[in-house]
């Protein structure tokens, strides 16, 4: 069974400001993509973020996957 309304690549993509965004970055596999970033911060020089989420369909498979998009955060005030 495929999961429904999941489009194939290249799926939908959510900024992070968004409440999509926020819901899946919440989820156990969103909150490890923070965390490693947290985590690994002094092997990339810089802060960095996750700057949106796309979800999208494989080809096989029944699980929709995430991708979690990083770049250099934002510089603190």
């Amino acid at each position: 069974m495929r999961p429904r309304g999941v489009l194939k690549w290249p799926g939908i993509t959510f900024p992070i400001e968004s409440d999509a965004a926020q819901v899946l970055l919440g989820s156990p596999n969103g909150q490890a993509a923070g965390y490693f970033l947290a985590q690994h911060k002094h092997r990339f020089g810089k802060n960095k973020s996750i700057e949106k989420v796309t979800v999208f369909r494989p080809d096989k498979g029944n699980m929709p996957y995430l991708l979690f998009w990083v770049t250099d955060a934002p510089a603190g005030p």
